[in-house]
């Protein structure tokens, strides 16, 4: 269950999200996440999902015609955007930072359209609404960023929102890290 953030991510969606909700996929990369969380929120609920790689869209829309998901709204766009496209109150996000696995490993998610996004998604953000941030942090520019973005978290106040930070401690210090949000407020 706690091998990796994949499966901590996923454990979150099991216990989170429910039919009928609407989600946020913000890194949506070759379309995991976003396949999961169709699946999730069934045919009443919806996903919207963002990547600013043309390649990514295309993964995911070939993942997700294969197992026949029509509730989910692909997003060719920065996640720090969001709110152009998002009017809706959300329940859930989630955010793997870094590359687009098997793609160009120097186009990367940045500190500043990041921060930017989860700062925007949380205007969103129902009460008990949850924003899960995996962070991949052994490319260049990785550990910044992640530093960044806690640095931005820790300043939410604590009446508002719970925020927990998760790291494997008996691995390298370049493994991935998580960050969870939960709205209380």
């Amino acid at each position: 269950m706690f091998n990796n953030v994949t499966e901590i991510t996923n454990v979150i969606i099991d216990n989170k999200v429910v039919s009928g909700n609407i989600v946020l996929d913000m890194t949506m990369g070759n379309g995991n996440d976003t396949l999961y969380l169709s699946k999730k929120v069934g045919e009443k609920g919806k996903v919207y999902a963002f990547d600013i790689q043309s390649q990514a869209v295309k993964n995911t829309k070939k993942l997700l015609d294969e197992n026949r998901i029509n509730n989910a709204v692909l997003i060719n766009d920065s996640h720090e955007n969001v709110l152009n496209y998002v009017t809706d109150k959300v329940d859930f996000a989630v955010y793997n930072l870094g590359y687009l696995p098997g793609g160009d490993k120097k186009i990367v998610t940045k500190s500043s359209s990041s921060v930017k996004s989860i700062e925007y998604v949380l205007t969103v953000l129902n009460n008990d609404g949850i924003i899960v941030i995996c962070a991949y942090v052994g490319h260049e520019g990785g550990m910044e960023e992640y530093k960044d973005i806690l640095s931005f978290v820790s300043s939410l106040s604590k009446i508002n929102f719970n925020v927990t930070k998760l790291e494997h401690t008996n691995r390298k210090p370049v493994s991935p890290k998580m960050i969870i949000i939960e709205r209380i407020k």
